[in-house]
């Protein structure tokens, strides 16, 4: 299917909607100039901050870690409102920045790897043009994996090859006919990109908005775990932690700091790629919205989580505070935290039940009060499968929309599916296991230029 006009328009729009002043951009003068043809050149393509900015977030509006009063409800935007109650039509003729900012990104990665195949380097500069191919091909993985996780069926091994996927842009020619692929293939392509970029990356990052071979394993470990191939998650993320295994230990941090952690210029330990969620207004944790007293009343008596993630005004309002990004807007990224959980939950669902209870504490020593921490032991297989989704729930509960991927992989799962609820002007909305709304629409502005099968909801 078509989509000359709008994949123009899209890279139009990626080239000149950003505010980043990069060197390469600066030199250039109108649209015909916008060729690069050196490896700076595709370098400043990809140190642009929409590159680790505006990751998606809608699905965390509607998952069940957080409530908004009829008031701060009323303030959101026509989607923000409609995610929030699960509503058949999110959009309502509006554009989607899930969709957008997602295929901005996979258009610049597509700009550098077509351009890298057309140009001659010198022997000397072939270990910098890897790094950039390994860094486009991570951008564009990342955006796919957001886009999957959104627009599409969770991962089902019975259905993945028929269920429809997303589109997968793979060239920055705009007269490429595309249409959407399988969920499966999608998945593939997400793994192949991220496989190459693996070995063409340095293993430690330079800076932490620049991909590493680390980060790519991560977010393969994240992959795997969502498609249910534990044993591939257990590799990958035994492989990050043989490398880079360093956890922020929470007796270091103040409780009554408003933000206890360091900002991505200060290097903040645990952390392997930095990214930021977008910024909807309704997830701003400080004043929009107020954490899930469910989710709350899980810490247990000296989990330093509860100080450093949330502020207790005493009044039955919890707000969350706690971002690795040391500011307001919402952690995106790969951190080693989450390795060493999808690490645990691997270990367990294989039977290595010991092993995914130690890897598990480990990441708890670090998070408790040392005289009341009481490591987990158990040999029951499903009761510590039980204990390490329970504190992966409250280790990353605003991590980018990673609560909402959680529900919608474990509601296949009869142990561990569950019906959400969110009230609005006392009318009780619900989100049953399974339910088509656990997949977003195709934004209606798209569907416009590109003749594409909607998401039944």
């Amino acid at each position: 299917m078509k989509t000359k006009i709008h994949i123009a328009l899209l890279l139009v729009l990626t080239i000149c909607s950003c505010d980043k002043t990069d060197d390469w951009l600066d030199a250039k003068q109108n649209k015909n100039d916008l060729v690069p043809t050196k490896l700076a050149d595709f370098q400043s393509l990809l140190d642009n901050p929409l590159m680790y900015l505006d990751y998606p977030s809608i699905g965390l509006i509607g998952a069940d870690n957080f409530q908004v009063t009829d008031a701060n409800w009323l303030l959101g935007t026509v989607t923000e409102r409609n995610a929030y109650i699960w509503k058949k039509d999110v959009f309502e003729g509006s554009s989607n920045a899930e969709w957008l900012n997602s295929y901005q990104k996979i258009s610049y990665a597509n700009i550098v790897l077509d351009g890298l195949d057309k140009i001659t380097v010198e022997p000397g500069d072939l270990v910098r043009l890897n790094e950039i191919k390994g860094s486009a091909l991570f951008f564009r993985s990342f955006a796919f994996y957001g886009l999957v996780q959104t627009f599409s069926k969770p991962y089902l091994p019975s259905t993945a090859a028929s269920d429809p996927g997303i589109p997968i842009l793979l060239s920055s020619d705009v007269n490429v006919n595309i249409s959407r692929s399988q969920v499966k293939t999608v998945y593939e392509q997400i793994i192949q990109d991220l496989s190459t970029a693996e070995n063409l990356l340095p293993l430690l990052p330079s800076h932490l908005t620049h991909p590493s071979g680390v980060a790519a394993q991560a977010l393969l470990a994240r992959v795997h775990l969502a498609m249910g191939n534990y044993e591939q998650a257990l590799i990958y993320s035994s492989k990050v932690l043989q490398s880079f295994n360093t956890l922020v230990d929470f007796n270091s941090l103040t409780e009554s700091v408003s933000r206890q952690f360091a900002t991505v210029a200060a290097n903040p330990p645990g952390m392997l790629f930095y990214a930021e969620s977008l910024g909807y207004g309704i997830l701003r944790s400080d004043s929009r919205n107020t954490v899930n007293p469910n989710l709350y009343q899980q810490y247990l008596p000296g989990d330093l989580r509860k100080g450093i993630f949330y502020r207790d005004y005493g009044t039955g309002r919890v707000t969350f505070k706690g971002s690795l990004t040391g500011s307001t807007r919402q952690f995106a990224g790969l951190a080693s935290n989450e390795v060493y959980l999808i690490n645990a939950e691997a270990n367990i669902r294989l039977n290595h039940i010991a092993e995914g209870l130690d890897i598990l504490n480990k990441l708890l020593k670090n998070r408790f009060k040392p005289e009341l921490f009481q490591p987990y032991s158990t040999t029951d297989a499903e009761e510590a499968l039980k204990i390490v989704l329970t504190e992966r729930r409250k280790e990353l509960p605003y991590t980018g929309q990673l609560r909402w991927e959680d529900l919608r992989r474990l509601n296949s799962d009869p142990r561990f599916a569950k019906s959400i609820s969110h009230t609005v002007n006392g009318v009780e909305y619900i989100l049953p296991p399974e339910d088509l709304r656990y997949v977003f629409p195709i934004p209606d502005d798209e569907l416009r230029y590109n003749t594409m099968e909607q998401n039944l909801r």
